[in-house]
């Protein structure tokens, strides 16, 4: 706690000292406009004027990666894009409203003029809007149309349509073009739009286009939904533009490198110790690659990218792939038959621990290990034994480049360190389950069954403090992040309504082990993320509805056990929902955006104040800050180009050079689809690691 706190302080300090520093040498150019030797700077305007809010471009070829800084203009149309290493750049301006400008090759030092350049007609606009707005068009059955089938209410039915979501940002270009009249389905024989759709669900080694799994619940009343939202953009229909960058937003600046290869699957990015931000300064930046078995180690001092492949316990293709291998019904419309993926490991996620050693999940070994079972003695195994074939932990230590394997009983994805002074990092063990391994045992002993232990969740039924066997919790949690306040353990379960899960250990576990769940009020559906803030408040992401909810246990004014906590609606008052930016789907309430996950930012590395919370606009090419909760004022971090470049699945906060101000701190994300090549660059695209950093102005240096 004394470590955090110490961190917590020396970072608001250095906040507080680089704002002060820099309003400094801004006031000074009020009187004239001027840039460094490293800047590229200048003015945007067009037939009305100075272009307000619009961004510039700066990209290179010149490195190992493409590079590339953005940066938005002020209200007179003034830019500058600060600290760009040595090259060659092609600078252009874009626009909500605009299309883009002609390029100019530039240099650092530069200072440009670019014109702007207006649409010929709003379609022609409308191509540069993120996916959600596009989204927003789908007609969804309205809510006294259900129930519809087996789905009982709309939010039901959003869940559903958003669980194919998971795959890509929908809006995209290639999915609007899903129709008969379309060049790639030329002399296939397909008459309608559905026709195509029922194509390209079986189309190539995963299917795509996100292979429409869930709408196959819905049958054709749910496919043809989305068959009935292409037709209506081939008709002419054109979404609301979206809000140009104000206030803070236009302090905002992008960086960003490619990495990995043309069929990358990036599920999760770490550039730190979550609990210490300072962990790995200037050091390496990862993404686990599901689709390739490797993680991607990213250099952004050096500007490039290395690939590590992930080691395995035995033959690694001994383990089941994630993604089939063979037999699927009609070519992939960019690969063709080709087999593109193998993903057998499927490393998922990530965490940093104190030493920068990077724990990932990822699938290393068949079968569980003989103390995980029935039988063997161990105290945990004796409660909830198990032969499940689990993903592991494979560990690397950039130090030394070694890796080490931790074979679990238990484990799946989205790992996270304690902060309850210990060094455990926790893991979502499946249904109603959380795993953790203990890394001081681990480094001690490098004994996996000494170091690690599970708790499955069970009720408090009767008041007694222990748990009720005959009692389990239900629902698999998707997380985990412990609270600094009590050292529980949080996670959602992804439901109709929302669901979040806590998990106290007590103080002899897996004997004491205790769970208690709390639904969200009905209009908040399908949970997905989670995050504590240092008060103990638990933030959840709503990916149904598109709030970012918070809930704080300490409000609650029933009873946390005995049979009426056991339902899960005992504590409405613990919750307050807060909507995000952005549009929502026609007939509905509910957002377009798809929020995969969320964090908190406990120490204010970002520079919006501390226990800042964050959600992913993982449809929109965005992170979402809630500056203001009481007013429900966001600043939202955009990624303008490529189009489709930035499917969020989680973030990373990092403090390189804490004398640096604005300047030596970053929020990292990566493109995380499962398809790049549906974004705007195409077969050229990557996997994509984006830094975002306020500054306290748009021309700021």
């Amino acid at each position: 706690m004394k470590q955090q706190l110490g961190i917590v302080f020396s970072i608001i300090v250095v906040m507080v000292l680089g704002v002060g520093g820099l309003r400094g040498s801004i006031a000074g150019q009020e009187a004239g406009f001027t840039i460094d030797p490293d800047d590229i700077g200048g003015v945007v305007s067009g037939v009305r004027g100075p272009e307000a809010g619009v961004w510039v471009i700066a990209e290179t070829h010149d490195f190992d990666t493409r590079f590339a800084r953005i940066v938005v203009t002020d209200g007179e149309g003034r830019f500058v894009i600060p600290d760009l290493p040595e090259a060659s750049y092609e600078v252009w301006a874009r626009g909500y409203g605009l299309i883009d400008s002609d390029k100019i090759t530039a240099a650092p030092g530069d200072r440009l003029d670019i014109r702007a350049a207006d649409p010929p007609n709003r379609a022609a606009a409308a191509q540069y809007y993120p996916a959600a707005w596009w989204t927003s068009l789908i007609e969804a059955p309205p809510a006294d149309a259900f129930p519809i089938g087996d789905i009982q209410t709309q939010a039901e039915w959003i869940r559903l349509i958003k669980g194919d979501w998971i795959r890509q940002q929908y809006g995209l270009a290639p999915m609007r073009d899903l129709h008969p009249d379309a060049p790639a389905f030329a002399g296939l024989g397909l008459e309608t739009t559905l026709d195509v759709l029922n194509y390209v669900r079986n189309a190539g080694q995963y299917a795509e286009f996100g292979g429409f799994t869930d709408f196959d619940r819905l049958g054709d009343v749910g496919l043809q939904v989305f068959a009935n939202w292409i037709d209506d953009i081939r008709g002419g229909a054109i979404p609301e533009p979206p809000q140009r960058p104000q206030g803070l937003e236009r302090g905002i600046v992008v960086t960003t490198w490619d990495a990995s290869v043309d069929t990358a699957f990036s599920h999760d990015i770490v550039a730190s110790d979550k609990r210490d931000p300072t962990v790995n300064a200037n050091g390496n930046v990862f993404f686990a690659d599901w689709h390739n078995d490797t993680i991607e180690a990213v250099d952004p001092v050096r500007h490039l990218s290395t690939t590590l492949v992930v080691p395995t316990i035995g033959d690694r293709f001994s383990v089941r792939p994630f993604t089939r291998q063979a037999g699927w019904e009609n070519p992939s419309l960019t690969f063709g038959n080709d087999v593109m993926v193998q993903d057998y490991i499927a490393p998922g996620s990530l965490a940093m621990d104190q030493q920068g050693r990077v724990w990932v999940a990822a699938r290393i070994s068949t079968g569980a290990p003989d103390f995980c079972q029935a039988g063997s003695g161990n105290p945990y195994a004796e409660i909830d034994p198990t032969d499940n074939d689990a993903k592991d932990f494979a560990v690397y230590d950039p130090v030394t480049g070694e890796w080490e394997l931790v074979p679990l009983c238990y484990g799946n994805n989205h790992p996270t360190m304690a902060v309850d002074g210990t060094n455990k990092v926790f893991v979502q063990g499946g249904n109603s389950r959380f795993l953790w391994v203990d890394t001081d045992i681990w480094d001690q002993t490098r004994d996996p069954e000494a170091a690690q232990g599970w708790c499955r969740l069970f009720f408090d039924s009767d008041g007694d403090g222990l748990p009720n066997y005959d009692a389990p919790v239900d629902g698999a949690p998707y997380g985990p992040q412990q609270s600094l306040l009590d050292g529980s353990i949080w996670g959602t379960v992804q439901m109709v309504p929302g669901r979040i899960i806590r998990l106290s250990l007590g103080d002899n576990p897996p004997m004491t082990c205790v769970g208690e769940v709390y639904n969200v009020p009905e209009g908040g559906a399908f949970s997905r993320g989670v995050d504590v803030d240092s008060n103990g408040v638990v933030w959840t992401g709503l990916a149904g509805s598109g709030h970012l909810a918070s809930f704080d246990r300490s409000k609650c004014e029933r009873p946390l056990t005995g049979p009426e906590a056991m339902t899960g609606d005992h504590c409405r008052e613990g919750w307050t929902l807060h909507p995000t930016p952005g549009p929502r789907m026609a007939n509905t309430g509910f957002s377009s955006d798809f929020h995969y996950y969320n964090f908190v930012d406990k120490y204010n590395v970002i520079g919006l104040g501390l226990d800042t919370p964050l959600v992913n606009g993982t449809n929109s090419d965005s992170l979402m800050a809630l500056v203001d909760p009481a007013t429900n004022e966001w600043v939202t971090f955009r990624l303008p180009y490529p189009i489709g470049g930035l499917y969020t699945r989680n973030m990373s906060v990092r403090v390189d050079d804490p004398n640096a101000g604005w300047k030596g701190t970053g929020l990292w994300a990566a493109n995380d689809t499962r398809a790049v090549w549906h974004g705007e660059l195409g077969r050229e695209s990557r996997g994509l690691v984006v830094k975002f950093q306020l500054r306290p102005d748009a021309l700021a240096h």
